[in-house]
């Protein structure tokens, strides 16, 4: 666990989930990222990420079949936004894999416990993971991917957080999905960023910590090409639905 703000550190270090990270994974720093992607990214965060990819290294290095990271972190802000993309860059510098085909049908569907508000229903599943524990529906996938879905069972009963908000079950199940629905998440980004950019408000908070004007219209730019890319994937999906919907009448 790492975070730019040492006294947020200190108190997961110190309260009642301190049992659930080990000391030594306990990684802080001593500036506030104030909510800044590039001083998150640029510079409180380039001082912190050394130690914090050794850990990780240390780590990895004691595993015999390492699989991938899995990253919690929030949407925005210095840490969850900077920070993370700093430290998903450092992974796929030190930890590059290239993913197949086959990787992609690892991964579940269902829309409740989601993590991204975005309403699944309305989009197309490339692959799902569905990952139960305990003693123990299926969508239209794109026509690329037919056989992206996986099931994967562990007889022990779900781990519940001393003191937290969820009651012991003896069953659980949980959701990976790659869908795109998730476009709506990122038509909501975008409408909030359109608007504050139209006022460059905040923008000279990023120039001071080293960002150029230039990349905020690149940003822009990117995650628009992708919503097409997935609204493309969506709309041949439907396209062939409709064509054998057709040739069955």
């Amino acid at each position: 666990m790492s975070n730019i703000i040492c006294f947020l550190s200190d108190e997961v270090r110190s309260g009642k989930y301190k049992e659930l990270f080990h000391p030594d994974q306990l990684i802080a720093g001593k500036e506030d990222a104030a909510n800044n992607f590039a001083r998150g990214y640029n510079t409180i965060g380039r001082d912190l990420i050394d130690p914090v990819v050794d850990r990780i290294r240390k780590m990895a290095e004691q595993c015999n079949s390492l699989q991938g990271f899995f990253l919690f972190h929030s949407f925005g802000g210095g840490t969850g936004s900077g920070f993370s993309a700093l430290l998903m860059d450092k992974l796929c510098e030190n930890f590059a894999k290239n993913i197949s085909v086959g990787d992609l049908t690892s991964s579940l569907f269902e829309p409740d416990s989601q993590m991204v508000k975005c309403n699944p229903g309305e989009g197309k599943y490339m692959a799902c993971c569905v990952l139960y524990r305990g003693d123990e529906f299926q969508k239209i996938f794109v026509d690329w991917c037919p056989t992206g879905f996986k099931v994967g069972i562990n007889y022990k009963p779900p781990c519940i957080v001393p003191d937290g908000d969820l009651a012991p079950v003896h069953r659980g199940v949980s959701m990976l999905a790659s869908t795109t629905a998730i476009a709506d998440a990122w038509g909501r980004l975008d409408h909030k960023f359109d608007l504050m950019y139209a006022k460059k408000a905040f923008v000279h908070w990023y120039i001071s910590e080293g960002m150029e004007a230039d990349e905020f219209g690149e940003a822009r730019e990117n995650l628009a090409a992708l919503e097409r890319d997935y609204k493309e994937v969506d709309d041949d999906t439907n396209n062939n639905s409709s064509n054998y919907e057709m040739e069955m009448e």
